[in-house]
């Protein structure tokens, strides 16, 4: 939906400038966004662009996995009117980790961050880099990003450099240019690094071998949970009324969490619509990043609801996380039996089996 938008902006200035307001005082006003567009911003920075995107990708790969992943340096958007999150990123030097993945024990994830070299010999820099939390000097994955044509020769001396002066198990240099390849892992040495290039890396184009490596360093080297001893789910209903509806501040939200060992538990969470089913990458990013709201559609059946819950043993804890509609549609239903209420909390029984129904209020109303 971005691009659509950002063509018709580009557009209209540049027929701003094709078709100038006569008023000198209107372009006064108008000329710096006109030269602006003729001189290409997003073609300019570019390169900062792609090396954002690529830092992204390994983010991701990690709330996908059902790894818990806060963002440094981000804070709800100061404008009137704007609803969302910026995102607070060093160009050079960090001085701090700009993410941090699977908690205290897990891993920081760098974004321009320099170190010396060993020996006193300069400098590194790499675009990415993941160090473990317990020991955040030393690199467990780097990525380089460059833009360059007919660079494979130039992009493996930098890798092998970084792969030289550093301890990380794995070295990317990754090149937006070049053809649409996998790229080849041309050394896997004695001392258990693997390193490579990649031309052609690029939104739609994550090569499986850079996919498989990073996941492979995100598995090893964030503890694993252990097993819950209360068998738990999570329900959250994503019909239509929850729309734009946050729910990662929730208490019993994040109690669920917290009990999860802080995310590792996306096979105990839920979607409930017309059927309960497992959820989508959006809801369950929802539960983890700050302001990120539902996306809802259709409506929720309680018939559906209570089906699923029945199949679940009876020492199972569940949570319906729903709002002012689906309770009422509960009620209605005539499933809904024996309620206790505390604050947004209601205590039920729902098919012979006790279920926590939790109230998430859009943001208009919420207290």
């Amino acid at each position: 939906m971005l691009a659509p938008k950002l063509w018709a902006t580009l557009r209209s200035q540049v027929d701003a400038a094709i078709r100038p307001d006569p008023s000198l005082s209107a372009v006064e006003r108008r000329l710096p966004a006109m030269l602006d567009t003729l001189l290409l911003p997003y073609w300019k920075d570019r390169w900062f662009l792609f090396e954002v995107w690529t830092l992204i990708q390994p983010l991701r790969q990690a709330l996908a996995l059902g790894f818990d992943l806060q963002l440094e340096g981000a804070a709800p958007i100061s404008i009137d009117g704007v609803a969302g999150t910026s995102w607070n990123l060093p160009t050079q030097k960090a001085r701090s980790p700009v993410a941090i993945i699977g908690g205290e024990n897990g891993l920081l994830v760098w974004f321009q961050r320099e170190t010396a070299r060993p020996g006193g010999t300069g400098h590194m820099e790499p675009d990415v880099r993941m160090t473990r939390a317990s020991v955040p000097d030393d690199d467990v994955l780097i990525v380089e990003c460059k833009d360059r044509v007919k660079y494979s020769a130039g992009a493996r001396r930098v890798a092998m450099s970084y792969a030289k002066d550093s301890r990380a198990r794995v070295v990317w240099v990754v090149n937006y240019l070049g053809p649409d390849e996998a790229g080849q892992i041309w050394s896997e040495g004695d001392s258990g690094q693997t390193v490579g290039v990649i031309d052609g890396f690029r939104p739609g184009a994550i090569h499986a071998e850079y996919r498989d490596s990073v996941e492979r360093i995100l598995l090893e080297c964030i503890p694993r949970p252990s097993k819950l001893e209360t068998p738990m789910f999570l329900v959250i209903d994503t019909s239509g009324s929850m729309s734009k509806v946050t729910i990662n501040h929730l208490p019993e939200v994040q109690r669920f969490k917290d009990k999860t060992n802080r995310g590792r538990g996306r096979e105990n969470v839920r979607s409930w619509r017309s059927t309960v089913a497992d959820v989508d990458d959006h809801t369950w990013h929802a539960l983890f990043l700050e302001g990120v709201p539902l996306q809802g559609a259709e409506s929720a059946s309680p018939s559906e609801l209570a089906t699923f819950v029945s199949g679940l043993p009876m020492s199972t804890v569940v949570v319906v996380v729903t709002d002012a509609d689906g309770l009422s549609d509960l009620r209605a239903s005539g499933l809904l039996v024996k309620e206790s209420a505390d604050e947004d909390t209601i205590i039920a029984s729902l098919s012979d089996r006790c279920v926590r129904i939790v109230l998430a209020r859009p943001p208009s109303t919420r207290r």
